[in-house]
């Protein structure tokens, strides 16, 4: 899609009161996505400062999902990727950390998403294990929590009656001894969460990074 047609079907989705998330990697697909006007982009491989900005700009959100191209790095033998194949990812992966630090510092709004379904990349899993790639590119873990919790809230005008500790809300909550806001990690340990009404405990030393 071009920028005339992604911004026709902004359009046509706010008269509805839909969103727009734009799946976008290379400089002039970002651009297409930022001037059409949606609402997040997706990826945003190879996205420049200065698209970063009029993202912020614009109140577009960035979702970097680092996790899909480092589950190529860590199982490239399994991909048959070759040497100089993974060294090329890496430096796609080191190029994205360092637009991620970028993204944070001009005040950009991230939010979490790990493209889960994509080749290596489980549901739920995956969104964890990305958490740790954006800690380990730089993003603290306060700021990460709030990737996955506040900042799509306050980006989103969600239906559903979630995202608040109070009364009629629908309580969704991660209960634990190991705090996360010294790494994100600590969401591998052992907790118990509220998911509606259902209790769900989880066990100790998940592998966020396993296929």
């Amino acid at each position: 899609m071009d920028a005339k047609e992604i911004k026709n079907f902004v359009g046509a989705a706010q008269k509805h009161d839909k969103h727009v998330m734009a799946h976008a990697s290379g400089s002039e697909g970002i651009e297409n996505a930022i001037q059409g006007g949606v609402d997040t982009i997706e990826h945003g491989f190879f996205v420049t400062p200065d698209q970063l900005a009029r993202m912020r700009d614009q109140n577009i959100a960035w979702v970097p999902t680092f996790v899909p191209v480092q589950m190529q790095v860590d199982e490239a033998e399994k991909m048959g990727w070759s040497k100089r194949i993974v060294a090329n990812l890496q430096k796609i992966l080191d190029h994205h950390a360092i637009r991620l630090q970028e993204a944070d510092n001009m005040g950009l709004k991230i939010i979490a998403g790990s493209d889960a379904g994509s080749c290596g990349v489980a549901h739920g899993l995956g969104l964890l294990y990305e958490l740790e790639l954006m800690e380990r590119a730089g993003l603290s873990p306060q700021k990460n929590l709030h990737t996955a919790t506040g900042a799509s809230r306050s980006h989103f005008a969600f239906t559903e009656k979630i995202c608040f500790i109070k009364a009629v809300y629908i309580p969704r909550m991660i209960l634990t001894k190991h705090d996360p806001t010294q790494t994100v990690s600590n969401l591998k340990k052992e907790k118990w969460m509220i998911v509606d009404d259902h209790w769900i405990h989880s066990p100790p030393n998940i592998d966020s990074s396993c296929l």
